[in-house]
């Protein structure tokens, strides 16, 4: 039985001059197709993540899909994806693909 005040285990107090355990952190690219251009999914994609509190960008590509690079752990990850699956009211997503990707410590979420 854990004594009161105690920490979870595998969780440290920082400060006792010990490192707390942070959740990993993982990235990954979506490249979604459909009807996502011109129906604000840039937007209302930052915005969800921004809500989510993940890092990383979303840009129109040529070829009439959206890309997005995500930032985050795997739970934000997985809301964003699904999210993404359905898109903005007016979006009518009808591919996702998804692969992992390098993880490179973005601070916010941008708009490109």
């Amino acid at each position: 039985m854990a004594e009161v005040g105690a920490l979870p285990q595998g969780m440290a107090a920082s400060c006792y001059g010990r490192q707390a355990a942070l959740p990993m952190k993982f990235a990954k690219r979506f490249h979604i197709a459909g009807q996502v251009q011109g129906v604000l999914f840039r937007a209302s994609t930052k915005e969800i993540a921004d809500e989510f509190g993940i890092a990383g960008w979303v840009q129109n590509n040529s070829d009439g899909t959206v890309e997005v690079h995500a930032e985050g752990t795997e739970i934000q990850l997985e809301l964003l994806e699904a999210w993404l699956r359905e898109g903005p009211d007016l979006a009518a997503v009808t591919e996702i693909k998804t692969e992992q990707v390098k993880f490179t410590e973005l601070s916010s979420f941008q708009i490109r």
